[in-house]
């Protein structure tokens, strides 16, 4: 927890297979153990460059959904999860920079493509995840 800080400025370029793949199953498993509520949340990969504010370079993206209808424990969750991620990120040698308002929900639902629903679907934040640049 301590070596974690934000990240703002990432190379750009794509994880390395083995690093997407180990993220991926970190997002898979964080959601179980996470959960206090009752409402599904949910985290999703997105291996583009979205529309967000302020990071620059980032190329990988950790979307948190939530239902259209949640409450304070779904977004509690989502927090949960989500730092799980971010931890085991940093642990792997990652950067990370949380980003909730800055999110350009339209281009972060765009490239969801058909993981995400806006009937049902809530968009709570994003995180950028990648390479620090130097």
């Amino acid at each position: 927890m301590r070596a974690r800080r934000s990240c703002r400025s990432f190379q750009s370029r794509d994880l390395t297979p083995a690093d997407r793949a180990e993220l991926i199953e970190c997002i898979a498993l964080s959601r179980p153990s996470c959960l206090l509520g009752s409402r599904p949340i949910r985290l999703e990969y997105v291996a583009t460059p979205l529309k967000v504010w302020p990071v620059v370079g980032c190329r990988a993206f950790i979307v948190a959904i939530a239902p259209r209808e949640y409450d304070r424990l779904a977004t509690i969750d989502v927090g949960r999860c989500l730092q799980k991620v971010v931890l085991h990120a940093t642990k792997m040698g990652l950067g990370t920079c949380w980003i909730g308002p800055g999110t350009n929900q339209d281009d972060a639902a765009r490239n969801l493509g058909d993981r995400f629903d806006p009937r049902e679907d809530h968009i709570v934040g994003v995180c950028a995840v990648g390479y620090e640049s130097r």
